[in-house]
């Protein structure tokens, strides 16, 4: 089985799709798409790639693969035996319900032919009059699959009727789709970075590829999304022109003093949420009358790109998160070619890791090392409070797991990019 998931039902469902996927027949790939109904809930529209044939179900309370799986093959299969079609969904789709792929769809032409489909599916949710809930989806994907469609897929050049399609002898045929429809997508250039958590072991850290087009913000929401930060926190990232310059002009012919008063004129980046003018005038006070140095060039992070600032030359920079539990992730640019197939909708992408991540609130890095070394012990009067305060028993600081990372990674994205406080 096959579920092509448009980019808003993937969002909404939390799974994550691959880039290819190929059904065992044509009764197994099925296109799924998301919309709001005039009642203002939100529906997911399944329509079967090859005849267009179609289902709605209630969108509410469906996360996760194995969830969105059993509802949708339930409804298939109430709807199959309601129509008539019983001994087709036994024989081609119950045989390989337990063989799920999720990927991304690809073909313009089923996603064209749905945009009718959902259009009287967001009216008829509202008109329909149903005694229970069932019925009123029976009613709707009655509608629908009498709404005319024309697909390239369905091997039938004028338009027809999904209720029509889904009986006949093309869905007998292989589940290959015209050539013309398939999106074909070149390899794409984006930045790799091997990012740490500082000061602390055993090492906890990310390997990950992310566009270097995106914003400063967006790599600190995927860093909190990865490191286990809950948003809650200002941050900053930061980059020390004098770290970076200071061994090159040692190997030159300047002085010892000349090289440092060269280095105290070198201004630090630093790229904020947000900049407050009035402190950050005190602090450039503190840099020039005290230290001797130029104040740092400050950027905001929503806009300012990555490449603006990183760059073969420029691999290094820091990320600070919560001034006062002061966690810092140093990041390094491994590659700026990395190439991947993988669409900009999909990272950033974690290629490997160690560690859970940081604890909110727990005292930074130090904090950190004591509550691993207080649940290995399992014991005392700390250890209860600490486990009352995390309400866990239970704490694997060692813990990662890739493919739930790169699975949430998105979605916590969106919920800092909407919460995130100014």
């Amino acid at each position: 089985m096959v579920f092509r998931l448009t980019k808003k039902a993937s969002e909404q469902t939390h799974i994550s799709v691959t880039n290819e996927g190929q059904s065992q027949n044509r009764y197994c790939d099925w296109f799924v798409d998301l919309f709001v109904g005039k009642d203002r809930k939100k529906y997911f529209l399944i329509t079967n790639s090859f005849s267009l044939f179609s289902i709605v179900i209630s969108a509410k309370g469906i996360r996760g693969e194995e969830v969105f799986s059993k509802n949708v093959l339930n409804q298939l299969r109430i709807y199959f035996e309601k129509t008539g079609h019983s001994d087709l969904f036994s024989q081609f789709i119950q045989p390989f319900e337990n063989e799920i792929i999720f990927t991304k769809t690809n073909s313009r032409s089923v996603l064209k032919s749905m945009e009718g489909l959902r259009e009287r599916a967001v009216f008829e949710t509202v008109f329909i009059q149903a005694e229970d809930e069932q019925e009123k989806f029976f009613k709707i994907n009655n509608h629908i699959n009498k709404v005319p469609c024309k697909c390239a897929n369905t091997g039938v050049g004028d338009y027809s009727f999904g209720y029509e399609q889904i009986s006949s002898d093309l869905m007998k045929l292989p589940a290959v789709f015209e050539e013309s429809n398939v999106r074909q997508k070149s390899p794409k250039t984006v930045f790799q970075f091997y990012a740490k958590l500082e000061n602390y072991n055993p090492k906890i850290y990310r390997r990950f590829i992310i566009s270097p087009d995106f914003t400063f913000e967006k790599l600190a929401y995927a860093l909190m999304a990865m490191f286990n930060m809950e948003g809650s926190h200002l941050y900053r990232f930061e980059l020390d022109e004098e770290e970076r310059k200071v061994e090159p002009l040692k190997k030159s012919t300047l002085s010892e003093s000349q090289t440092n008063q060269f280095v105290c004129q070198l201004p630090n980046i630093i790229i904020e949420h947000y900049i407050d003018e009035d402190m950050n005038r005190m602090d450039d006070m503190v840099f020039m009358k005290k230290f001797g140095r130029n104040p740092p060039k400050r950027f905001t992070a929503y806009d300012t790109k990555i490449k603006k600032i990183i760059n073969e030359e420029n691999a290094n920079i820091s990320f600070v998160y919560d001034f006062g539990d002061d966690w810092t992730v140093n990041l390094i640019l491994e590659k700026a070619n990395f190439e991947t197939d993988l669409s900009f909708s999909k990272l950033p992408n974690v290629l490997e890791g160690k560690g859970l991540g940081i604890i909110e609130n727990c005292g930074g890095v130090y904090g950190l090392e004591n509550l691993r070394n207080v649940f290995q012990k399992k014991s005392g009067e700390e250890y209860e409070e600490l486990s009352t305060w995390l309400g866990t028993k239970e704490l694997d600081l060692d813990f990662f797991d890739i493919k739930r990372c790169n699975a949430i990674i998105k979605s916590k994205m969106k919920i800092f990019e909407e919460n995130y406080w100014e």
